[in-house]
């Protein structure tokens, strides 16, 4: 929680003050680079590491953090390999709320977490210009807020029954920490495309070729996909693969 504070305090002896706080860190930024080979200075320290032990409480009265909020979600999505759409078939979400005060808005606020989250990781996807860093996806027309067509069909959220000693009235608060709950999304939609690559190439963990021979690397199709999982990435992953492995194929004689 405090590598921010750290990185402050290590800077500070490179800080050249000017009119602005952007302008000052531009310039702070620069100083220390003082040679063309772009060498930082040894004791110019870029980096810091923090963590958080429960223990370290914010505001004056430095209390620890009362609780943590847990969670867990099962989601199943339907991916076309031919152009990269993807749907949310259906999300279940098992929420620790602690006791709910009022679970109507409780649940709202879970599913809105969700549904903001599968923004992040479907669809809002920041692109800037490779020279001068504009951001290119500066409207609606090219970053895509989560819309209809990403709500799962079917959306279900459950409470838990596990009060909390430390809340109001033994609740815990709801939100953000839904929020997480979306990552589920985008693993289903990681297991979609090993699938497909699975399917439309025959491919099975170990496969051999017509004489015999082991077909090197990976055949399984598994494929690291990153977060926004938007469908020209999707369609170029399954693709990606389906090349690779049938120019593989065919060096071997498969």
């Amino acid at each position: 929680m405090n590598a921010g504070a750290k990185l402050v305090k290590q800077l500070k002896s490179f800080v050249k003050v000017h009119g602005d706080g952007l302008s000052t860190w531009k310039a702070t930024i620069a100083a220390l680079y003082p040679d063309t080979v772009g060498f930082v200075p040894s004791n110019a320290m870029l980096s810091a590491y923090g963590y958080f032990d429960g223990n370290i409480g914010r505001g004056r009265s430095k209390q620890p953090v009362q609780y943590s909020a847990f969670g867990a979600a099962v989601t199943e999505v339907e991916l076309d390999v031919l152009t990269g759409e993807r749907r949310v078939l259906s999300t279940h979400i098992k929420y620790d709320c602690g006791y709910p005060l009022n679970p109507a808005i409780d649940l709202g606020q879970i599913e809105g977490g969700f549904v903001m989250g599968l923004g992040a990781m479907l669809s809002e996807e920041v692109t800037t210009h490779e020279e001068t860093g504009d951001t290119l996806s500066a409207s609606t027309w090219k970053y895509k807020i989560p819309t209809m067509d990403l709500i799962p069909q079917q959306f279900t959220v459950e409470f838990g029954d596990w009060p909390n000693p430390r809340g109001i009235m033994s609740s815990k608060a709801s939100g953000e920490p839904a929020v997480m709950a979306s990552t589920s999304a985008l693993m289903a939609l990681q297991q979609a495309v090993t699938a497909a690559v699975q399917e439309l190439q025959g491919l099975q963990p170990g496969a051999k070729c017509a004489e015999g021979s082991q077909v090197v690397g990976d055949t399984s199709g598994f494929s690291v996909l990153t977060a926004p999982a938007t469908p020209p990435k999707l369609k170029g992953t399954v693709g990606a693969f389906r090349l690779a492995d049938a120019l593989e194929a065919a060096l071997l004689g498969c």
